[in-house]
């Protein structure tokens, strides 16, 4: 249209100037070219849209055609695993089938030579005396022979028939016999022994009834059953002796096993008669009744008759084969079976037992089996306990000790050995397998007095979970050390009781001579005390004060024993026993810690010293606690001195040298008197010995009731609690009942979906190394649309699961990653909120919890789910979150005070765990060494006890061997400086170059 648009243009302009000639027409030229003009532009800028849209349309289809590709190469990859899959499927059912037809064919050919070798030795054509004496009887080739019977091989199988043919061995039958019981077999050579006792058998008449007499023996040498006579027992060890057996020489299980097999191989083919003696040590063997009376025994029966049932089910037991070996689907496809049914030709004509006889196998198999059930039940109990148990061991130590570990492996050892066994026994007797119960925490009732405090497991009478948190708590505070036992009795004081005999006769006279007894009693020992004092050398005060210097020190329990002993050995005089009972009391404000350790140094003493230490400590401390709580002071000194007070009384009523009624009467007192000091001392003493009134039977209920008293006054209106007050209350409260019976209640009425409790099974219990490929596949088959959320709520709970799950979890996420990208992304978005909502809240409960999570954010990076950018943005915001400036010196924000040290934790435990990951692929070196700076001024703006400022130091140098950490605040500070002025001048001179190329 647009060429033609000028000509129209200048015709209309000439019309319309009524013949303006050759102007008319230039003019209109002009103005026709000009809308030409426009209408060229037009056209230019509608041809440039249709190019973009032909782009756009060009750009979606191409990409439709990579989708399409990218559909077509993932239908070609599954088809291939299909495929692979089929392919690999095909191969394993014809390697068992071949597998299967090769045992058919062994087991065809073993049941042929039964029926022969029992064809023979039933009715044995025997050598005539003739014929023996011609064969060769020199001692030299019987003893030989002999010798070679105690190693019967299947190598020498054929060698030794051949002599047994050449030697006449008539004159030795009985070292012949205790040759082949007494010497050691294979498993793989029993056909060997059996040929080779069948060839005696035929040859000499007396071995086949010596050697049924001997077998049983061996295999139950404690059974009455087969006790031998003296004269036969002496007979049997010199024939043992003649065959070179060593009679000092222990019997293994297994040659005992493999013995009950050789008695049972030689009754199918003929040499042993009756089936009697077998069933004897049968019988012996189920006798035992369970592996708590002889562990040994027990797992030698049980393996034992496992083995017997499995190899002889059919034979002795009357087992039909053809209810595992056949499949009913199979039967029906295919009816003729050529290996199948050559086997049963075989089997048609084997010899068995009959069924009266096979039934009293079974009945004794089968009581044996009913009590290993019992034994595995008990044992995965057992089990169950002991993982709860470490499971909350490790939740509030981190730890686990020595004897636990050991203690948990010998207990799965053990239910994986019943387990084992036990589903053999199940298959062969065609038996029930039991169900194993899941462990159930024990819900006891209780009095009104009682307190929820075990954990895990109900403790008898007699256990030490019924009163402390753990075994070493026990250790602690009841197994003190017995000083009479140790020191040398001339060094003690006389037993309480014996030295005052004359005391009891004077107490029946009235009250005035008890009155003067006593009054002589006291002028006598401060008289012998006097003397005592006087006898010691000049050297006996520098020893004591040497002691007495050794006492800040005793922070270890090992310390607190050896200087109790070490006290009575430097003769501890009366001035010395007050010395020391001034120098335990006098505890300074700022070593609290040391309270347990004085308080067991006291306790230990007070077992021998009664009156001079026992005595004088405990009522020093409750002469304190009275004077510093009826004064009344507030200020900070004193305050200070009541809670140090206060954790000594309790510490003290541990060790039983306060009494109970007496530490009711302090708390009674402060909460009387519920407000300021009072609250926070009432709080340390009931944290102190709270827990453990509350779980004596003999003062529960009382403790009890002041803990209901104790939470009511929180609420009351009359007391004006700040919040820091409140939570102590909570925690002290906490301390004696961790469990309230509404949480309890509330956590039993919960029920979770089916669904719900399959991803908790496989999460919490079956998810490990091996079974995590079985794990991905069961969570792929959920419904992923309705169970997304659920399952990374549950993988996030790493806090309960097992301590080393948090591996296997990452690499789970990974896995199930590839399949669904939503998931990875949901799963590590809620990890990052997880932190910093722990970031946000900062609530002690949380710190658990909190390491947990930073231990798997590291392992996730270690799995490639998450990238170095996501670990150190992480590791920032730890050092940053609530600061009003990051990395600016700021006054302490209450999300983070400086005497809380859970961030720099956090950041140590993520850095730990990524470790080595931190590698090739890792971080610039540049970028590790800025974070260590500003992680280094963080720490050192925190009060860092002694044990995490160590940890620091153990992080810095497990990545820079070489650096020297910074000693101060000031110091770091410097380098972050540097590091931010660095940054500044790159990032001006990175901008003032862009704006050059600009221009």
């Amino acid at each position: 249209g647009a060429p033609t648009m000028p000509p129209k243009g200048g015709g209309r302009g000439g019309g319309q100037s009524g013949g303006g000639g050759g102007g008319g027409g230039r003019g209109d030229k002009k103005k026709g070219s000009q809308q030409g003009g426009r209408g060229g532009k037009g056209s230019s800028k509608k041809g440039d849209d249709g190019s973009v849209a032909a782009r756009a349309a060009a750009k979606l289809a191409e990409e439709a055609l990579a989708r399409e590709r990218a559909a077509e190469a993932e239908r070609r990859r599954k088809r291939l695993e299909e495929e692979e899959r089929a392919r690999a499927e095909a191969e394993r059912i014809a390697r068992e089938e071949a597998e299967a037809k090769q045992r058919a064919e062994e087991l065809r050919r073993l049941r042929r030579a039964r029926v022969e070798l029992r064809a023979a030795n039933i009715s044995p054509s025997r050598p005539t005396d003739a014929d023996l004496k011609r064969l060769d009887s020199s001692i030299k080739k019987c003893t030989a022979l002999t010798r070679k019977l105690t190693k019967i091989t299947e190598e020498a199988r054929s060698s030794l028939l051949d002599e047994l043919g050449k030697v006449n061995m008539r004159k030795y039958v009985t070292e012949a016999v205790a040759a082949t019981v007494e010497g050691k077999l294979k498993s793989s050579d029993i056909s060997a022994a059996v040929d080779v006792v069948s060839k005696l058998h035929s040859l000499y008449e007396d071995f086949a009834p010596a050697l049924a007499e001997s077998l049983p023996r061996f295999v139950c040498p404690n059974a009455k059953a087969f006790a031998p006579s003296a004269a036969a027992a002496l007979a049997a060890k010199e024939a043992a002796t003649a065959a070179g057996l060593d009679a000092a020489e222990v019997v293994t299980p297994l040659q005992r096993r493999l013995k009950l097999r050789l008695l049972a191989e030689l009754h199918l083919v003929g040499v042993v008669p009756s089936a009697g003696s077998l069933h004897k040590c049968v019988s012996e063997l189920a006798k035992v009744e369970s592996r708590v009376d002889d562990a040994d025994a027990y797992a030698h029966s049980l393996t034992t008759l496992a083995q017997f049932a499995r190899v002889y089910g059919e034979e002795y037991l009357g087992v039909d084969p053809s209810e595992t070996e056949t499949e009913p689907d199979d039967a029906e496809k295919s009816p003729e079976r050529p290996a199948g049914d050559s086997v049963e030709g075989a089997s048609s004509c084997a010899y068995r037992l009959k069924p009266e006889q096979q039934a009293a196998f079974r009945s004794c198999l089968a009581g044996f089996y009913a009590r290993a059930c019992d034994s595995l039940v008990h044992a995965h109990r057992s089990l169950s306990e002991i993982e709860r148990s470490n499971a909350k061991r490790l939740e509030r130590t981190g730890e686990l000790s020595a004897a636990d570990s050991e203690a948990y492996a010998h207990a799965k050892r053990t239910r994986d050995f019943i387990h084992k066994n036990v589903a053999s026994l199940a298959e062969d007797l065609r038996e029930r397998y039991p169900e194993l119960p899941e462990y159930v925490e024990p819900d006891r009732e209780k009095d009104r007095g009682e307190v929820e405090l075990q954990r895990g497991v109900d403790v008898g009478p007699g256990d030490w979970r019924a009163l402390w948190d753990d075994e070493e708590q026990k250790i602690f505070y009841e197994d003190l050390p017995d000083l009479r036992a140790t020191v040398p009795a001339v060094l003690l004081p006389k037993e309480e009781g014996v030295q005052d005999g004359a005391g009891d006769e004077d107490a029946e006279d009235g009250d005035a001579d008890k009155n003067d007894a006593e009054k002589s009693r006291k002028l006598e020992k401060e008289r012998s005390d006097a003397e005592a004092d006087a006898a010691v050398g000049k050297d006996h005060a520098q020893k004591v004060d040497a002691l007495m210097a050794r006492l800040p020190g005793c922070v270890m329990k090992d310390d607190a024993d050896a200087f109790a002993v070490d006290l009575c050995y430097v003769n501890a005089t009366p001035s010395t026993r007050r010395r020391a009972v001034h120098e335990l009391v006098s505890v300074p404000r700022g070593d609290v810690h040391k309270i347990p350790h004085y308080a067991r140094i006291a306790a230990a003493l007070g077992q021998v010293f009664v009156s001079d230490i026992r005595g004088p400590v405990s009522h020093a401390i409750r002469e304190e606690f009275w004077v510093l709580s009826r004064e009344g002071r507030g200020d900070v000194a004193t305050f200070e001195h009541r809670l140090k007070n206060a954790r000594f009384l309790g510490e003290l009523v541990k060790f039983r040298m306060v009494t109970a009624p007496e530490a009711f009467e302090a708390i009674r007192w402060l909460l009387e008197r519920f407000g300021g000091q009072n609250v926070d001392v009432a709080c340390t003493l009931i944290e102190t010995c709270g827990s453990f009134l509350a779980r004596l039977p003999e003062t529960a209920a009382r403790m009890a009731a002041i803990l209901d008293v104790f939470v009511r006054l929180k609420g009351s209106t009359n007391t004006k609690l700040d919040s820091r007050q409140i939570a102590r209350i909570d925690a002290a409260h906490a301390s004696c009942r961790p469990k309230s019976e509404r949480a309890a209640r509330r956590r039993r009425a919960r029920v979770r979906p089916p669904t719900h409790e399959y991803v908790r099974h496989l999460v919490f219990r079956v998810l490990d190394e091996k079974t995590l490929p079985q794990v991905n596949r069961q969570l792929r088959k959920l419904p992923w649309a309705t169970h997304e959320r659920y399952v990374v709520r549950t993988l996030l709970k790493s806090h309960k699961n097992r301590y080393g799950a948090s591996p296997w979890i990452a690499q789970l996420v990974a896995a199930l990653s590839k399949g669904k990208p939503s998931f990875g992304v949901r799963t590590i978005d809620s990890l990052l909120e997880e932190i910093r909502f722990g970031l946000e809240t900062n609530a002690p409960w949380m710190h658990q919890r909190r390491l947990a999570a930073a231990r798997l954010l590291g392992e996730m990076y270690k799995a490639k789910v998450v990238n170095t950018t996501t670990i150190f943005s992480q590791l920032y915001l730890l050092i940053s979150f609530g600061h009003s400036a990051a990395f600016q010196d700021s006054e302490s924000d209450p999300l983070d005070p400086a005497g809380d040290t859970i961030r720099v934790r956090l950041v140590c435990q993520l850095l730990e765990t990524c470790g080595k990951a931190f590698g090739a692929s890792g971080p610039p070196k540049k970028t590790l060494d800025r974070f260590f700076a500003f992680f280094q001024r963080y720490a050192l703006a925190k009060n860092l006890s002694l044990e995490v400022a160590h940890d620091v130091r153990e992080t810095l140098l497990a990545f820079r061997p070489k650096l020297e950490p910074h000693a101060d605040y000031q110091s770091a500070s410097a380098e972050c400086a540097r590091w931010e002025e660095e940054e500044a001048r790159k990032a001006k001179a990175a901008g003032g170059g862009g704006g050059g190329t600009a221009e």
